[in-house]
């Protein structure tokens, strides 16, 4: 068996142009077989033509898609072992719930005593057992979302494509049912692609993320190492929140990069192979969870002075905001039982050196 067959999904160099613009640029990666790959990004980033390219509705410009190590380029729809949930749903009001699920197995033919067997088996994973005969305008949002997938899924195939389908769906309910979708997928063991723009989203559900822009890959990796080491500013900004500070690289050691920061302050970082040159300019990134108040005798290290802007009660936590030196806007988590400042206070921030990321400043 090739390499190329061990993956549900290989893209490669793939670019799609929409009237001379481009939509997406030379694109790569690969999608392991049962995995729930999420294709992450804002609106416009190509996201969603990518998906589209691998249903067969659009042939890309230039590059190839491979389906278990064939390439689909050419090939129609229907003809591709891919099902896609659609945002709206598309679901058929005029007909039940078992009815909707069952459509796929129809259009194949299936015998009626299987398509019943299999959409029986079906709702009943879904938690939709007893509803089979209920109409689509007489089950709440959720449920209507969970006869969408069954209606893919029932036709099992290699690929779920899947665009924005908790988008319709108010914030706790869209939270619920992230963890369903999650559940199903790993229950199955089916392949999900997997696409939307949003970031909390993409790290609850997915085995790995795609982060895009304007049509160009920006990192493909696994939520902890998007998060904990993005690979440029955009994905450390635009996965989670961040803080920025302009920086640059002093010296470059085997266990340490040397940072001169605004003002006089100066602060080290963990080395990750991939840092800006020795008098480069670099971002420090650090996530608001990794700074802490920092207590008498203030450390000389990777500390950075501020003054308290706001504090937003969060419940668990407390979010606060200060301003640090060269007019640099900071968040912190204070979790529990922290020391709380007042607004106007001055304080010193801290923070570890593996707990800082240095990133190009493009």
């Amino acid at each position: 068996m090739s390499e190329g067959e061990l993956r549900a999904v290989t893209f490669r160099n793939v670019t799609h142009d929409y009237d001379g613009a481009r939509a997406l640029d030379d694109v790569s990666f690969e999608v392991g077989d049962g995995e729930f790959v999420t294709l992450l990004g804002p609106s416009g980033c190509g996201k969603t033509t990518l998906l589209r390219i691998t249903s067969g509705f659009l042939d890309p410009t230039a590059g190839d898609v491979l389906l278990h190590g064939k390439s689909v380029v050419g090939v129609p729809p229907f003809r591709r072992n891919t099902s896609m949930v659609f945002q709206d749903y598309a679901l058929f009001p005029h007909r039940t719930v078992a009815q909707n699920v069952a459509f796929g197995l129809r259009m194949r033919g299936m015998a009626p005593d299987e398509i019943r067997r299999r959409v029986d088996r079906m709702l009943d994973m879904l938690g939709l057992a007893g509803l089979g005969e209920r109409r689509i305008g007489h089950i709440s949002g959720g449920q209507a979302q969970r006869v969408a997938l069954g209606r893919s899924m029932i036709v099992e195939p290699a690929v779920l494509l899947l665009d924005e389908p908790l988008g319709a769906l108010d914030l706790k309910l869209r939270k619920q049912m992230q963890v369903e979708l999650k559940r199903i997928q790993r229950q199955v063991g089916m392949t999900f692609l997997y696409v939307t723009h949003d970031q909390e989203e993409a790290l609850a559900m997915s085995d790995r993320i795609a982060v895009m822009n304007k049509g160009r890959l920006m990192q493909y990796g696994t939520p902890h190492e998007i998060y904990r080491r993005p690979s440029s500013r955009f994905v450390a900004d635009f996965i989670g929140e961040a803080n920025l500070i302009p920086c640059r690289v002093a010296e470059r050691r085997s266990d340490a990069l040397v940072l001169k920061g605004p003002g006089a302050s100066s602060f080290t970082a963990a080395p990750s192979g991939a840092d800006p040159a020795s008098g480069a300019d670099a971002i420090l990134v650090i996530r608001p969870e990794n700074l802490a108040l920092a207590e008498p005798p203030v450390p000389q290290a990777n500390t950075i002075g501020a003054v308290v802007q706001e504090l937003t009660f969060l419940g668990p936590s407390v979010r606060m905001t200060a301003l640090a030196e060269g007019n640099i806007v900071l968040a912190v988590v204070i979790g529990p039982g922290g020391r709380l400042p007042a607004i106007g206070d001055r304080i010193d921030l801290k923070w570890k050196a593996e707990d800082a990321i240095v990133v190009g400043p493009g």
